[in-house]
């Protein structure tokens, strides 16, 4: 991005452009909250039926926070570079892989490595969008605190959802 186009997007009005991406963005981060949530939810019975260890189900648990630490310090500085709309799509897509991957994976292993794949996705787009290359400068607060509130938003509400399918 030019450093023109940067300071009109940093000085300007939002555009309709921006707030579907930065909705988009935020749809995404609540599907992250949801994945979390229901890793939470299939727990037990992933535990079980592959006999893992207390252990090895901390670390699926975790695969997805360490895979956004990842995206966001490796993926989202490519935007800088490359430009936010394909990162920001390939990111939408690696995060889609993973999350789709997640429902097939045979076994423990292709499961930690998917999860890590959603999480850098995940990471990629957070810290594409959210850094303010989207939002207006003087809006950064507004989008940024819903972004994240997002993802604990859907924990509540898939929550909600889960626990009538599953009782």
């Amino acid at each position: 991005m030019t450093h023109d186009l940067q300071r009109r997007v940093a000085e300007g009005p939002l555009t309709t452009f921006q707030l579907i991406a930065i909705g988009v963005c935020v749809c995404l981060n609540m599907l992250d909250g949801f994945d979390i949530l229901a890793m939470s939810f299939a727990a037990s019975g992933v535990k079980t039926d592959w006999h893992l260890a207390d252990g090895q189900l901390g670390y699926l648990f975790s695969a997805g926070l360490v895979g956004m630490g990842i995206g966001s310090l490796t993926v989202a500085p490519w935007a800088d570079r490359f430009g936010r709309r394909p990162i920001v799509l390939l990111s939408v897509a690696i995060a889609g892989f993973g999350m789709v991957g997640s429902g097939a994976a045979p076994g423990f292993a292709q499961l930690l490595v998917l999860r890590v794949f959603t999480g850098i996705g995940i990471g990629g787009t957070i810290a594409s969008v959210v850094d303010g290359g989207w939002t207006p400068a003087h809006l950064y607060v507004l989008f940024a605190v819903p972004y994240v509130l997002a993802a604990l938003a859907m924990v509540g509400l898939g929550g909600c959802g889960l626990t009538r399918i599953f009782s």
